[in-house]
């Protein structure tokens, strides 16, 4: 839902300047002011969620996106469009809670990557397909009806949790021994609690916000790099940008079948490793001002967007792994900064090909590149699975009970 939210009409944004007699770049700000409250909405979500329950914190956001939509729908001018494309955000950051729902319903690790994993390869085809399928209904019924069939989707979905979905959240989850509860020392006590006993966490919460970021900077850039370097037209653009499109999906559907034979800890550093090669890749040819071929180019594009959303699942699945009952929160600090990373990084990519060209923006991405690294290895490590902190909330409990048991002197069960 978030992303056709946020691009569906993205075709139609000269025609709506015209109509709501404004500029292109207001009705661009009511795309990034969704963006941005989105992402912020994400973290307040998770926060509810975690206090009242997934399901009324689900029912209501949905409820804000029907709202928001229909007034973006009717909206007479540029203002009334930009407030409501903030209600409508509301409903954008309710992703958060899809992840938190996946952590409470589904505990093996590795079903709940490839689950997570699903979940990515519908996002990128909503990216994909939201701009051509809202382009259509806006030749043929205007941008207004966009709108509106966005509001009949989010109604469904509406219908649909209030009627299928039970709370997912269990509050009768025993806490680890040593874990002070959210009411001792407040809403973000879980998190605190956690980022004490490690930085692991931190490291992967950091790693997800330059993964996101490194897509999104990646992707909005790239035009401009196919522009000024290789003078490439319209056309050729669109079929470049669509290899790139088609490489996302390609590493979302490896990521679901490598989950298949390996774990999601496997998964991960063999793609961190990925992207290590390719970054170091971009780094030289940066660095030497080698200018290659654009289908050579477009191919290692292709292949460091292939390794981000080789990723992406994984990296879901094992962040909101030590959080237990607070996943919510985590969920939504880790999409606190998503969009607003991808709008810092593709304004650098953006502003180093436009101001020293290609090889700059190749020694942008490898920089980016390196940092990923080095917070991925410094910060997380190469034998994260063995932290006893990434175990199930409830496993942690039982192990911690058995122990007891054991120091008491109980019989062993044979």
């Amino acid at each position: 839902l978030a992303p056709v939210t946020q691009d569906a009409y993205i075709p139609s944004m000269p025609v709506m300047a015209v109509e709501l007699h404004t500029t292109e770049s207001a009705v661009g700000l009511s795309l990034q002011i969704n963006w941005i409250l989105s992402g912020l909405v994400a973290l307040a979500l998770g926060i509810a969620s975690d206090k009242y329950g997934r399901r009324p914190s689900l029912l209501l956001a949905l409820a804000c996106y029907v709202v928001g939509s229909l007034m973006a729908a009717v909206s007479p001018n540029i203002h009334c469009l930009i407030f409501g494309r903030c209600i409508q955000g509301i409903g954008g950051g309710s992703q958060a809670l899809c992840y938190a729902i996946a952590r409470d319903l589904i505990h093996d690790e590795e079903e709940r990557s490839r689950f997570n994993n699903i979940l990515s390869i519908l996002g990128c085809l909503a990216i994909v397909l939201a701009p051509i399928a809202g382009g259509m209904v806006a030749v043929l019924m205007g941008w207004r009806m966009v709108f509106i069939l966005l509001a009949c989707w989010g109604m469904l979905a509406l219908f649909n949790i209030f009627a299928l979905l039970p709370e997912t959240k269990q509050t009768n989850q025993q806490p680890a021994l040593d874990t002070p509860s959210a009411e001792d020392q407040g809403m973000f006590a879980p998190l605190f609690s956690v980022f004490k006993r490690s930085l692991r966490p931190v490291g992967l919460m950091i790693c997800m916000w330059l993964l996101m970021g490194t897509l999104f900077g990646q992707l909005s850039s790239l035009s401009f790099v196919f522009d000024i370097a290789y003078g490439s037209g319209t056309t050729e653009i669109f079929f470049c940008m669509s290899a790139l499109a088609i490489s996302a999906l390609g590493g979302c559907a490896a990521c679901f079948l490598m989950l298949k034979i390996h774990t999601s800890w496997q998964v991960l550093k063999l793609g961190m490793a990925w992207l290590l090669a390719l970054g170091a890749c971009f780094l030289s040819m940066g660095f030497v001002q080698v200018q290659p071929p654009i289908y050579s180019f477009v191919a290692f594009a292709a292949a460091y967007i292939f390794g981000l959303n080789l990723l992406m699942g994984p990296l879901r699945s094992v962040l909101a792994e030590p959080f237990g009952d607070a996943a919510g929160i985590a969920n939504g600090l880790a999409m606190l900064l998503e969009d607003p990373s991808g709008a810092v990084l593709g304004f650098i990519f953006t502003w180093a090909v436009e101001t020293s060209g290609q090889s700059a923006w190749m020694v942008a991405l490898g920089l980016t590149a390196v940092l990923h690294q080095v917070i991925f290895w410094g910060l997380v490590g190469d034998r994260a699975e063995k932290d006893p902190i990434f175990a199930s909330p409830s496993e942690d409990f039982a192990r911690q009970v058995s122990e007891g048991s054991k120091s008491k002197g109980s019989p062993k069960r044979v």
